[in-house]
């Protein structure tokens, strides 16, 4: 299992490993759902976007 640590204030337990969402900004819906699977499948709980990822948030939620 990947340890995890506080995020910030949020009460919210990350991962010390994150996916960055800039990968999906300009991919597939299919090609975004297997990239978010394989996050899911290894355990990941923090999934980073940003306005200058495109539509990363859309693929991600």
């Amino acid at each position: 299992m990947i340890p995890s640590a506080p995020f910030g204030s949020t009460g919210h337990e990350s991962r010390r490993t994150l996916f960055g969402g800039a990968a999906l900004g300009k991919v597939t819906e299919a090609e975004a759902d297997r990239a978010v699977e394989l996050v899911l499948r290894y355990d990941l709980n923090h999934l980073d976007t940003a306005a200058s990822y495109g539509d990363s948030e859309l693929h991600i939620a």
